[in-house]
């Protein structure tokens, strides 16, 4: 599959869960967003700057290609074999490990507030600490896609339910 193909590919199936991936379909599509979102990123000016129309682009093309990002990924998912849900796992516990580390600095800020008034470097490497937790969280999540989308295909004779 080339470059051209894939886009084509996953634009035709916009919101389609279903089938599977190829992985030159999901690394040619991550590659034309990468390229598209810098080249309209770099065009883009602060508020003050008449270039918010390009701005304005770049978030639509964002939010327009959420979904089919999405898709395909779930379908590249599916290709090696997983089910797709794992792929919310992505989305999900980044969420949960800062909520987790809000909640674990919360004490460590209030009794410093209480007691002198102010957050103090003291407890900054307390905190440093508590803020690895969804950093290294994340990471993690971040290096688990990627080595699932950079897997080979499974066939159905090898056991993947999910492939033609």
């Amino acid at each position: 599959m080339n470059f051209f193909t894939a886009i084509k590919t996953v634009f035709g199936k916009y919101a389609d869960f279903k089938g599977v991936a190829s992985r030159p379909e999901y690394w040619w599509w991550w590659f034309f967003t990468v390229i598209a979102a810098v080249a309209l990123g770099s065009t883009s000016g602060t508020t003050e700057d008449p270039n918010t129309v390009v701005s304005g682009l770049a978030g639509a093309f964002s939010l327009g290609t959420f979904i089919p990002t999405f898709a395909v990924t779930w379908r590249r998912y599916h290709d090696v074999g997983l089910s797709g849900k794992w792929l919310l796992l992505t989305y999900i516990l980044p969420v949960v490990l800062l909520l987790v580390a809000v909640v674990m600095a919360f004490p460590v800020i209030a009794q410093e507030m209480e007691m002198s008034g102010s957050v103090s470097a003291e407890v900054l490497p307390q905190l440093i600490g508590i803020a690895l937790v969804p950093i290294l969280g994340g990471l993690a999540i971040w290096i688990f896609n990627f080595v699932v989308t950079l897997r080979g295909s499974k066939s159905a004779a090898e056991g993947n339910k999910y492939a033609v």
